[in-house]
């Protein structure tokens, strides 16, 4: 599983960096603790404006259906 960050225009969250309009970016291990320390809060539960959602997207294991 991954999070990605998406705005519908261009902002910079601090930890991560400018966000390109409707363009979903994928959060590295990295970006996340960055973005805690920054704002004392993992992204999962940041208040974000209405115009930027994050999403967590579950990859399926090889094999399994």
């Amino acid at each position: 599983m991954h999070f990605e960050i998406e705005s519908d225009r261009e902002i910079s969250v601090l930890g991560v960096g400018i966000l390109t309009p409707g363009e979903p970016h994928r959060l590295t291990d990295e970006e996340r603790q960055m973005f805690k320390i920054y704002y004392g809060q993992d992204v999962i539960g940041a208040n974000f404006a209405p115009y930027v959602k994050v999403t967590a997207v579950v990859e399926s294991a090889e094999g399994g259906e």
